[in-house]
């Protein structure tokens, strides 16, 4: 069954804008996103590495790289998600009628509902919360120098270990840094250092 024309054509465009994160577009020898190994032009694997040239986490990191214009996608990723969340709680702390400043006023209700990391024997505890600290923050001095350090650090540490690894080594720091947290503080926590 045949498209309509303008269908056709939108199918094409999208084709060249995502080709390459899913294999499609003009064929040409290529580099593997992962490992940057030369690989043939009919190759779906990698010889070097096996990683899928059709479509697969490396294609999508390339592609997220390319839209930053940088080579640490997890980094502006991890920076993305950190804003959104500092937004959310700041809009909810302000419809609630908080106040805003410079060291706080994002409300500690807020930052409790969203899922800051409190001690364990306090009522309300969950799992969850030791992952979801690590992307809240109190204040906007507290989130710019985090993610001033992030900007610093992360895309050197991202480039040296790879991408998917640099994500296991953010996220297991978060939570060991929520477990004591969590075990050894004995107020509420929030942050990504």
């Amino acid at each position: 069954m045949a498209l309509p024309y303008h269908w056709q054509m939108r199918l094409e465009r999208w084709k060249r804008v995502f080709g390459g994160m899913f294999g499609g577009g003009e064929k040409r020898p290529q580099l593997c996103p992962a490992c940057g190994a030369l690989v043939g032009i009919d190759a779906t694997r990698c010889h070097e590495c096996g990683a899928n040239l059709r479509f697969g986490l490396a294609a999508w990191s390339k592609g997220l790289s390319e839209f930053f214009g940088g080579h640490a996608p997890v980094t502006s990723a991890v920076l993305i998600i950190n804003v959104i969340m500092f937004g959310v709680s700041l809009i909810r702390s302000l419809k609630e009628g908080g106040g805003f400043g410079l060291f706080g006023g994002i409300s500690g209700i807020e930052l409790y509902r969203l899922g800051e990391n409190i001690p364990y024997n306090w009522p309300g505890w969950s799992p969850w919360r030791l992952i979801m600290g690590t992307f809240l923050h109190g204040g906007l001095l507290h989130i710019g120098m985090n993610m001033f350090v992030l900007l610093d650090i992360s895309p050197v540490v991202e480039e040296l270990y790879g991408s998917a690894r640099f994500l296991f080594l953010y996220v297991a720091c978060g939570i060991g840094g929520s477990l004591c947290s969590t075990f050894l503080g004995r107020a509420p926590s929030v942050g990504a250092s």
